[in-house]
């Protein structure tokens, strides 16, 4: 019961004048729009918090941020970025762009053998350059990807169960 009353009164991200969530508690420009990570999401996916249908205006905040981000590029991008955007996307119910993030993970981050990896092994130019050209396994985006993939076949935020929220139109 305790902790359901800390998480009940933790502050949702404050939404800022574009109608985009903020990423800290006050104002602060984007000093690199294009970064991979997108911390003030995490109520949006994974969690559940602003995924709801009884949270549009907070879903529709998270989607100007992921949009405003998107625009900027992939910045230093690496292998677990794409299943992360396309959870997001998953749970905006946009079955196309979550496709599309998975698409580009496997395209510059996806193995061989089918193991996700850290940064763009194939150089199309999507991820940092870290590690030289070695091929270093990206276990995070390894388990993502069939979670985001279950996200985009069914859905169970805010006590329901919706069907293919997410499914892409190709």
């Amino acid at each position: 019961k305790r902790w359901r009353e800390i998480l009940r009164d933790l502050p949702l991200p404050r939404i800022n004048g574009e109608g985009r969530l903020e990423e800290w508690t006050e104002s602060v420009e984007a000093s690199d729009p294009a970064h991979r990570t997108l911390s003030p999401l995490w109520g949006l996916f994974p969690g559940d918090r602003m995924a709801t249908e009884a949270s549009p205006v907070w879903k529709t905040a998270a989607r100007k941020l992921l949009e405003f981000r998107l625009a900027a590029g992939d910045g230093d991008a690496n292998g677990w970025v794409f299943p992360w955007r396309a959870g997001l996307f998953a749970r905006l119910d946009d079955g196309d762009r979550a496709l599309e993030q998975l698409d580009r993970m496997a395209r510059c981050c996806v193995n061989d053998n089918l193991l996700p990896l850290v940064t763009d092994w194939r150089g199309q130019g999507r991820t940092a350059k870290w590690f030289g050209s070695k091929k270093i396994l990206m276990i995070e985006a390894g388990l993502a990807t069939p979670a985001v993939i279950a996200e985009m076949l069914m859905q169970s935020q805010g006590g329901g169960i919706r069907i293919l929220p997410a499914l892409p139109a190709r």
